[in-house]
């Protein structure tokens, strides 16, 4: 779990981000601060690499860079919603 902190009016709010990344798909969920889930997303992960000897491979740097555009997705939406000047540190 990811702790995340936002100013607002009501003064310092908390989001979790979890990322539970499997051999076969990748799931995302957000909860607010009462750990009420904002969002719920789960993609296929069919980032491999076959190697030479003709095995799979996860590909930690497709899987890490398709993470961190979801996250980059989710940080827009709720700082943009909530209109908060820091939402992710």
């Amino acid at each position: 779990w990811l702790l995340l902190e936002k100013e607002s009016k009501k003064g310092r709010e908390f989001m979790y981000l979890g990322i539970d990344i499997g051999t076969t798909s990748i799931s995302i969920v957000l909860l607010n601060q009462n750990k009420e889930m904002c969002e719920s997303i789960t993609l296929k992960n069919d980032f491999h690499i076959i190697t030479n000897n003709n095995s799979r491979i996860q590909n930690a740097e497709k899987i890490v860079n398709s993470c961190l555009e979801i996250v980059k997705c989710l940080d827009k939406k709720y700082r943009s919603r909530r209109n908060a000047d820091s939402y992710m540190k």
